[in-house]
């Protein structure tokens, strides 16, 4: 599932997702470099993916990232 369905589909915005992780992982991504992400104009690095994946339970995978 793409990143930006994902948020559309469990109703958090992108600032709020970030607030999810930091609460969770305590970690902090940039907003800009999050709207990359969502946009598919930039694509994670791997631990970032990894946090991806794991906050959203495995439902973003890091193949969504690509357009395969």
């Amino acid at each position: 599932m793409k990143l930006k369905d994902y948020l559309k589909e469990n109703k958090f915005t992108q600032k709020t997702f970030l607030l999810h992780i930091k609460e969770n992982k305590d970690i902090e991504i940039s907003p800009s470099t999050f709207a990359k992400w969502v946009r598919n104009i930039r694509i994670p690095r791997k631990d970032e993916a990894k946090t991806i994946y794991e906050i959203t339970n495995g439902a973003v995978e890091p193949n969504d990232f690509y357009d395969l």
